[in-house]
């Protein structure tokens, strides 16, 4: 069901002083803006088009526009308050300089909807891969236990039954506090969300402290927006130091574990998780073994200090398992309760997520949402024991993003499949010709693969090529249902295509 409207985003301009000054944000200030007196609710916006008389402006200094550029514009507007992070506005009404527009920005979102990160206890996630699926399973097991929760990710946004589309992986501060508003007025008393670098750098959750988070992997991606690895490995490492409250519990994947130790988290819980992690120094382990692994689930052991569960559970990749025990480590913070096997045989597929397509063609298809070069390497290792046959994966690169990865994935592919065919995945403003040179430099044999910049011929041809015992793996969009053209934003969902072609 979807959820209604989310509510405009709105302040009263008396409030904007004393919130930043409280965020200690504040460096300089108009005598307007210091005898703003209370009056009508003003809109918070950061695109001078939208601005309406009365409205907040941020000015926020972005990669390729300056919104100091549109103080002018925005003054003729009849803006009420500007927001600034350079020199004296050019403007002669209220305005305030702050240290960060953008945490300027989320702190005055979050008091707008009456701060409602404060009424919850707030989980988060990070790493390259494995946010999504963590924040889905942190969901379910929590509901599954009697708590409900809110979660906000690269799948939207899910208030119990409600749902609602959103356009990043962290909102922007005028939707995320609008969610977490509304899920407190649902009574939902958790609110699990994904963190990413791009969020954490542009402080979307400024105003947020978190009960608990994960750092779930850690590899390339993103290089388009962070100079370089150890920027992006720095930028999510602020999570645990900048928004973990005192004593939160900070989980950590036995592989960030050994890349982040001994750097010291003094105040926190350190748990780590993993298949083999009880020799690492941490207050506390979540290890798991398999006792039996199928296509459709595993029989799990999972051990902590206190504890031994044996339970059923829908994933089956190694990395999905590691992604249950992150979010087991997060989802006990705040309720004990999910330490029960019986509840883990109530937990659904992530979607987009390993997920199997049926047909009437007797050929083995997944769809993932792997994306990245390590993402990519692991779904095909995962994949490669349940295939009888030829394993084949059809996959693609993001235009306007991170170009490096595009040969690595070519030479993954080539090394790890039988049969390759490399196609679109979203070319932005790319050509998708260009796109696929740079997949292709990646190969020693480009001969051998299939390059066709049409996804859904792609997709056909792989499924018409395979045979009874063959496996399919469609990567990189997963749970998407659309594709971003030059041209626009298209209809395209890799699971309805692909049971389009296996039923001929």
């Amino acid at each position: 069901m979807a959820l209604p409207p989310l509510p405009n985003c709105e302040l009263d301009l008396a409030d904007a002083l004393p919130v930043l000054r409280e965020a200690k944000l504040v460096l300089d200030c108009s005598d307007q803006a210091r005898a703003l007196k209370a009056a009508k609710r003003a809109g918070l916006r950061v695109d001078s088009r939208k601005v309406e008389p009365g409205d907040v402006f941020f000015a926020i200094p972005g990669t390729k526009l300056d919104g100091h550029e549109h103080v002018p514009v925005v003054r003729d507007k009849g803006a009420g308050l500007v927001i600034i992070e350079k020199g004296e506005a050019a403007f002669d009404g209220p305005w305030i300089r702050v240290k960060s527009s953008r945490a300027a920005w989320a702190h005055l979102a979050a008091r707008a909807f009456g701060d409602p990160q404060k009424k919850l206890k707030m989980l988060a996630v990070t790493g390259t891969n494995g946010k999504t699926s963590t924040v889905w399973m942190i969901r379910q097991l929590l509901e599954a236990a009697g708590t409900p929760c809110v979660a906000i990710g690269t799948l939207g946004a899910y208030l119990g039954q409600e749902f609602v589309e959103t356009a990043h992986t962290t909102p922007d501060p005028d939707v995320l506090y609008a969610l977490l508003a509304k899920a407190v007025e649902r009574g939902i008393t958790v609110g699990a969300m994904e963190a990413s670098s791009h969020a954490i750098e542009q402080e979307k959750m400024r105003p947020l402290g978190f009960h608990a988070c994960a750092f779930t992997s850690f590899s390339r991606d993103h290089l388009d927006f962070h100079p370089s690895m150890g920027q992006y490995f720095s930028a999510k490492w602020r999570l645990f130091t900048e928004r973990a409250l005192a004593g939160a519990t900070c989980a950590f994947s036995a592989g960030i574990a050994e890349l982040s130790f001994p750097i010291a988290l003094p105040d926190k819980k350190i748990v780590v998780y993993g298949a083999e992690v009880r020799q690492m120094p941490a207050d506390d382990f979540v290890q798991y073994t398999v006792e039996r692994m199928g296509f459709t689930g595993t029989k799990i052991v999972v051990q902590t200090k206190a504890r031994r569960i044996s339970a059923e559970i829908p994933y089956f990749a190694p990395h999905a398992l590691d992604n249950f025990a992150a979010a087991l480590s997060l989802a006990a913070a705040v309720d004990e309760r999910v330490w029960d096997g019986k509840l883990w045989q109530k937990l659904l597929p992530v979607p987009g997520r390993l997920e199997q397509v049926l047909g009437k063609k007797p050929v083995g298809v997944v769809v993932d949402y792997a994306h990245t070069p390590d993402a990519l390497d692991k779904t095909l290792r995962t994949l490669r024991p349940f295939c009888t046959g030829k394993l084949a994966v059809v996959f693609g690169c993001g235009g306007d993003r991170d170009k490096g990865k595009r040969p690595e994935m070519g030479a993954l592919a080539e090394s790890l499949a039988d049969k390759v065919y490399a196609t679109s995945d979203n070319p932005r403003s790319e050509d998708p010709d260009a796109i696929l040179d740079g997949i292709k430099a990646g190969f020693h044999r480009p001969d051998v693969a299939v390059f066709d910049p049409d996804r859904d011929r792609a997709i056909g041809r792989a499924i018409a090529e395979a045979g009874p015992n063959d496996l399919v793996l469609v990567a990189g969009k997963g749970h998407e249902t659309y594709q971003i053209l030059r041209s626009g934003t298209v209809p395209f969902d890799d699971r309805l295509v692909a049971q389009k072609h296996l039923n001929g």
